[in-house]
């Protein structure tokens, strides 16, 4: 499972965090990160102990409450002979153990109980419940505690392999350290931090002790730690899953093998340089010499093409030193008449298998890995793959999915790709980490290209240990998918920022930023030390103050930098306008303040949830984060992707984001989710803002698809039509009416405007699409459609006290029952009244009288009418009901008239103009408009 084809081979900063929606029109919305960051400067003024800031990580390890002799043994397999090496999956049979203390609130466990044997992939989360604004109040350790039967690899060398675990593990040999006075404790095999990267540790001299001791089997226990503040990242955005979420293997070989140990590598990295119909390649070899002399070898580095044939082989004699590991060799061969990897057009595949030998011909060891051949070029504001422009269709794209967080299977990580393709995605930003391998792989066999990063994320420590740790997953992911074509470019840093409320963490965070700049700078100079034949690039954030001040004095050593760019404004067409002028107005900025003639969008969008809807024209700010109605996510990106295409200086851009992902914040009524997908969190529920990408990216699969269909129940008679569609026409149905043909507003976005859905309890509508065929014929190609369509609003009941001659109205049912109860008459509906949140209603406001027997109710629309009555003693009850705004074409009058006899004066309301002349005919007054319903 995830392994190459081929081959033989959280929480960080839990802000607890329901932010606000409003901030002042035609201005950046906060970023992710931004948000995060501005919540951590609200923090740094809290009383924080350093003392729990500084927790030891011993303070949370959990005891281990698993039985060793009731753990079933998984037998190691030695290789067979003339094999080569054996590679065993061993996911099955892990106890895990999440310590004491899962009865507090804040665990989360996706994948079962807190304790028992489980197969990997497996993980857990832990949130603290108040206090998560401290790291280290976050952080847990958990166990995993597997028995092997070591009776068949006594004499071979065994490496055990991670494909990942978060953040930090450490491996165990339970009992395997013995001192001289024979007493046994836990061997440390090894440590890693980084919870992405594979890694793997060698276990030969705790197999070779355990067999001296007689023993037949060995017990590992991984203690796997969540958060650190001494290793990045820190303080993120997305639940830390902590536990062994990817795949463990077992790697046996001989004493002479192509190297595991090399920052989780397979041992083989392809270098290539096309030169006319050829290309040249050289082949670095790592081999690993355990025994304690030399060893003459001999190495066979063959290429096969995409059917599996013999392009060519190469062998080459070498000498392995005594007891060392990774020692480099490199082949030299040539590919005549190369097939280029030319992205999903052609998406070609070559196979590199390198087989070593013994002097005396025997086979020791072999390994096998994929690559493509391909140039890939940013310049001039556009992106050149092989020379030929492409158009970039890119996504961000997280790990996690409902219900699993990070221990995904490879079913679901293919299911994301297919869902990338259907839509018409052919990059990808793998954010802010380093992927499954299996990801990588799939990219390579569609042909989608991959922007690869690491998760150095917002915070810089200026300790070793955090300095060490981003190196080192930067080196691991360029050394671990060093070999796939589908990857273009290294990420080095993601909206990385030096703001004071940091030193609140240690004084390890108080840096300058000349400290800073000079640590990126580094961090560049190790990526181009590692691979030069590939872009590095960064992603920095909305903050032009920073930029100015400290992003620009280290861009200029990178070679590509991305804007995550968040903006906002009004759901409307003038909305639309003035976001296209504050999106040109920030491009333009950033390019000046970091001195570049392109940059890429690494991000941008706004979060949608389905359960949330508007219509267009509304008041509504599409920047808010707790009401995000699923229209304006679409809105938002219909108005970025044009703006996109109109520039020539923005080569790459990625949409934010693929999927609905896990989160510390509450978005869009939900909790805990970053709603700013293109699909929910299921990764399976397809929002509009999906289809509206499909019908502009994907060329291939031409279909329909009507909007807002989860709209059902809406607050206009008039309402404008959506769809979005690749096809020629569109046509829309009205409950089997033909509207006409679709206004194509932009690329793949038609609309009907002003089409009535009246009174009519459902409504069907549905639009069907048509391509225009070489002779002028219309086509059908597609249809899509939705019944139980209605407008709605309050019900505003109106009842009749038949002692007093009062008339009261109410939306109420609990009140309309009370009065009936009371003696009162239901004389049925009134008027409907708009919602609050519809588009332009005013408040109607609520009196009483009390000083009248029986009491008195009235109701009014004007603000100083309700002021007058409150200063004669009227007692304000707050808002009735909203006044709908006086447009033409969604009101209906609500009429007043007066009784002047009445000993205070009563006042009636109805929208029968009849009614009303049959009271002034008894002497009332008529007053007019008191205010508007809905028609």
């Amino acid at each position: 499972m995830r392994r190459r084809a081929f081959a033989a081979a959280a929480a960080s900063l839990a802000l607890a965090m329901s932010v606000g929606g409003g901030i002042a029109l035609a201005e950046e919305i906060n970023s992710d990160a931004a948000q995060l960051a501005d919540d951590i400067e609200a923090t740094a003024d809290a009383e924080v102990n350093s003392a729990v800031v500084a927790q030891s990580l011993s303070d949370a390890v959990p005891y281990s409450a698993v039985d060793e002799s009731t753990l079933p043994a998984e037998a190691v397999n030695a290789p067979q002979s003339g094999t080569g090496r054996s590679v065993q999956t061993i996911d099955s049979d892990w106890w895990f153990d999440a310590g004491a203390d899962t009865s507090a609130a804040g665990w989360n466990f996706p994948d079962g109980g807190e304790s028992g044997l489980v197969t990997l992939p497996h993980n857990c989360s832990y949130t603290h419940p108040t206090m998560s604004f401290i790291p280290t109040m976050s952080r847990k350790t958990v166990s995993y505690t597997k028995k092997l039967d070591i009776s068949q690899v006594e004499n071979c060398c065994v490496n055990i392999k991670f494909e990942a675990a978060d953040k930090i593990l450490s491996l165990y040999v339970k009992g395997g350290a013995v001192d001289e006075n024979g007493n046994a404790s836990d061997l440390l095999v090894g440590e890693h931090t980084g919870g992405y990267s594979a890694f793997d540790f060698d276990l030969t001299d705790a197999i070779k002790s355990a067999v001296a001791a007689g023993k037949t089997t060995i017990t590992l226990e991984a203690k796997v730690t969540n958060i650190d503040i001494d290793s990045t990242p820190i303080n993120v955005d997305w639940i830390q899953y902590m536990g062994i979420y990817r795949d463990v293997e077992l790697i046996v070989t001989p004493s002479q093998y192509i190297s595991t140990e090399n920052s989780g590598s397979n041992g083989i990295f392809v270098d290539y340089k096309v030169d006319g119909a050829n290309a040249a390649l050289s082949t670095r070899v790592d081999i690993t010499n355990q025994d304690a002399e030399a060893k003459e070898l001999k190495i066979e580095s063959s290429i096969l093409d995409a059917a599996g044939n013999v392009v060519s082989t190469v062998t080459q004699d070498v000498k392995a030193a005594a007891s060392q590991s990774n020692q480099e060799f490199t082949v030299s061969q040539t590919i005549e008449g190369v097939h280029l990897w030319n992205g999903t057009a052609d998406p070609y595949l070559y196979t590199t298998q390198v087989k070593l030998y013994d002097a005396t011909g025997n086979l020791l060891d072999v390994q096998t890995d994929n690559f493509g051949v391909r140039t890939f070029e940013v310049k001039d504001g556009k992106a050149y793959l092989n020379g030929e422009v492409l158009e970039v269709h890119g996504v961000g794209y997280h790990q996690d999915r409902e219900g699993k967080g990070f221990a995904v299977t490879s079913d679901e990580i293919e299911q994301d790709v297919e869902t990338m393709l259907e839509m018409g995605v052919n990059a990808v930003r793998a954010s802010h980490y380093q992927h499954d391998d299996y990801f990588y792989e799939l990219c390579d066999q569609k042909g989608i290209i991959v922007y690869a990063e690491i998760p150095f994320y917002l915070i810089y420590s200026k300790a070793e240990s955090f300095q060490a740790s981003v190196k080192s997953q930067m080196t691991e992911l360029i050394r671990q998918d060093y070999n796939n074509p589908s990857i273009v470019m290294w990420g080095i840093q993601n909206e990385l920022r030096n703001l004071d409320s940091f030193k609140q963490y240690g004084s390890d965070f108080d840096v300058t930023d000349d400290e800073v700049i000079a640590f990126v700078e580094s961090l560049v100079d190790l990526v181009r030390s590692e691979d030069s034949s590939r872009m590095c690039a960064q992603a920095l954030i909305n903050k032009k103050s920073e930029a100015s001040s400290l992003m620009s004095k280290w861009s200029g050593d990178i070679d590509l930098t991305g804007l995550n760019l968040y903006c906002a404004d009004l759901y409307t067409d003038e909305g639309r306008k003035s976001l296209t002028r504050q999106l040109n107005k920030a491009v333009d900025s950033y390019k000046e303040i970091l001195g570049v003639d392109q940059m890429m969008l690494t991000e941008y969008g706004i979060g949608g949830t389905i359960g949330q809807h508007t219509e267009l024209g509304d008041d509504v700010y599409n920047g808010g984060t707790a009401y995000q109605p699923e229209e304006c996510e679409a809105f938002v990106h219909e108005v970025y992707w044009k703006f996109i295409q109109s520039r020539d200086d923005i080569p790459l851009t990625f949409a934010w984001n693929m999927f609905d992902f896990s989160c510390y914040r509450n978005e869009g009524g939900l909790s805990g989710i970053n709603t700013k997908g293109m699909l929910c969190f299921d990764h399976t529920t397809k929002k509009d803002v999906f289809y509206y990408y499909k019908a502009v990216w994907n060329e291939d699969d031409r279909f329909v698809h009507l909007t807002s269909k989860r709209y059902t129940e809406r607050k206009k008679s008039l309402q404008q039509i959506k769809a979005y569609s690749n096809c020629d026409r569109v046509e829309l149905y009205l409950n089997g009416e033909s509207c006409g043909w679709g206004t194509k507003t932009q690329d793949g976005v038609f609309v009907w405007d002003d089409i009535d859905i009246g009174e009519a309890d459902s409504n069907s509508l549905k639009v069907v699409a048509y391509n225009v065929d070489d002779f002028g014929h219309y086509v059908y190609v597609d249809e899509d459609g939705v019944d139980g369509v209605k407008r709605v609003g309050q019900t505003m009941h109106r009842l009749y006290n038949p002692y007093t001659g009062e008339h009261f109205y109410t939306s109420d049912a609990d009140e309309v029952e009370n009065c009936v109860a009371a003696g009162w008459n239901n004389e049925g509906v009134g008027w409907t009244a708009p919602l609050g949140s519809y588009a332009g209603a005013t408040p109607v406001y609520r009196l009483y009288n009390s000083y009248v027997e029986g009491g008195d109710h009235m109701f009014t629309a004007s603000e100083d009418e309700k002021e007058s009555l409150i200063a004669a003693g009227w007692t304000y009850e707050g808002i009735g009901w909203y006044s709908a705004p006086a447009d033409g074409s969604t009101y209906v009058e609500v009429l007043r008239a007066y009784n002047p006899y009445a000993a205070t004066g009563t006042h009636h309301y109805t929208t029968n103009e009849a009614e009303i002349d049959t009271l002034t005919d008894a002497g009332w007054n008529a007053e007019g408009v008191a205010w508007y319903g809905l028609k």
